[in-house]
């Protein structure tokens, strides 16, 4: 709930700005606790809810690309692990 407003911005974008006819990678990521592949498909399913959240503000699926780093590249101690938690976003040609 906290990352809408920027999704929704993100979404106006590539609807009418200046990503209008630009695509994106989103990479899920976990934190470092839990086996590999349990990471891998989290992170996958947190890539994939961002997309559906774009998808239902009018962005088109295919310029959405969704990946997983399961816990790879994840920070070491609790403190750390909300900030592992997440999607990145990334231009690509």
């Amino acid at each position: 709930p906290q990352d809408q407003p920027g999704l929704y911005s993100l979404a106006t974008c590539m609807k009418t700005g200046a990503l209008k006819d630009g695509r994106i990678q989103l990479t899920g990521r976990a934190d470092p606790r839990g086996t590999v592949p349990y990471n891998e498909k989290l992170g996958l399913e947190r890539a994939e809810h961002v997309k559906a959240f774009l998808v239902s503000q009018g962005v088109a699926p295919f310029r959405l690309v969704t990946a997983s780093l399961g816990k790879m590249g994840a920070e070491r101690g609790e403190d750390k692990w909300g900030t592992d938690r997440r999607v990145d976003i990334e231009l690509i040609p």
